[in-house]
């Protein structure tokens, strides 16, 4: 049985990976974050940050109840607690978090990979997992579209819906940047957007997390609808991000080292650097 007074990172890993979904409470700060509330004095002086978040089932989402959980907050709020900081959650599309990351209105989010442009204003924190990426078609078109690869459902045409902002990995990025194959490549504000796309046929497949897409696959009652093919691409290691108008470099270090602690779980490693996670 889970006590409840052990601390957060311990109790939140003790859950098989199913039931991990724990309710967590929301500590609401009012007010935004300065550089200096966050820095060496952190464990010293209770510090507030705002944290972005878009719905992502199971990762972070609301239950019935209206609060947020996932096993994404699981690991906000132990990093958080551990540094004696309140987070107060800002919802979010995914574009707007990271613009909002850019102005300072947000202090930090997750799901983010590291790029040139991004680093110009933001800090990034150690990973944390890897993405990976399945491509998802009709029921009805799995047989159709038996290509194999990435690059040879490019050589077939195959319309693919992509998110904007997001960044797929090196398999993908070649197909952006190829000019004679590119105009297939269709972006939608929201992932989410893709599914009612590939339904209408205005697209052929879209990529998606497979571990994410269970659920909402589930929700929308489309399990019987909308299947993977043995079409898999591996994205590059996924960060938290921080705005560098309010959050320092040396807060990021303790960040990252409260971080490192909870990576040496055994739980957290079948969770999030296990390859078989996402399969």
């Amino acid at each position: 049985m889970i006590q409840q007074g052990m601390p957060l990172f311990v109790r939140i890993f003790s859950f098989p990976l199913l039931f991990l979904l724990t309710t967590l409470s929301i500590k609401v700060a009012a007010t935004s974050i300065s550089t200096a509330s966050i820095s060496a004095e952190a464990h010293s002086k209770k510090c507030q940050l705002n944290y972005g978040w878009t719905e992502w089932k199971p990762l972070q989402y609301l239950d019935k109840r209206g609060k947020i959980i996932g096993l994404q907050i699981d690991l906000v709020e132990a990093i958080a607690e551990s540094l004696n900081c309140d987070i107060n959650f800002i919802k979010g599309r995914w574009n707007d978090n990271l613009e909002k990351i850019r102005t300072g209105e947000v202090d930090f989010t997750a799901n983010a990979t590291p790029s040139e442009k991004r680093k110009q204003f933001a800090h990034f924190s150690n990973p944390y997992r890897q993405d990976s990426f399945a491509v998802f078609v009709r029921m009805e078109d799995v047989e159709k579209y038996n290509a194999g690869t990435i690059n040879a459902l490019k050589l077939i045409d195959f319309k693919l819906g992509l998110a904007k902002q997001y960044l797929y990995g090196e398999e993908v990025e070649a197909w952006q940047s190829d000019n004679q194959y590119n105009y297939l490549l269709t972006y939608s504000a929201v992932a989410e957007d893709n599914f009612s796309k590939l339904i209408k046929g205005e697209i052929d497949g879209f990529l998606e997390d497979p571990f994410v897409i269970s659920y909402k696959l589930r929700s929308k009652d489309l399990t019987k609808k909308v299947v993977p093919l043995p079409i898999r691409t591996t994205g590059r290691e996924v960060c938290f991000i921080f705005s560098k108008k309010t959050v320092s470099k040396n807060f990021v270090s303790q960040f990252n080292r409260a971080l490192t602690k909870i990576k040496n779980n055994p739980k957290y490693q079948s969770i999030w650097l296990d390859s078989s996670f996402n399969k």
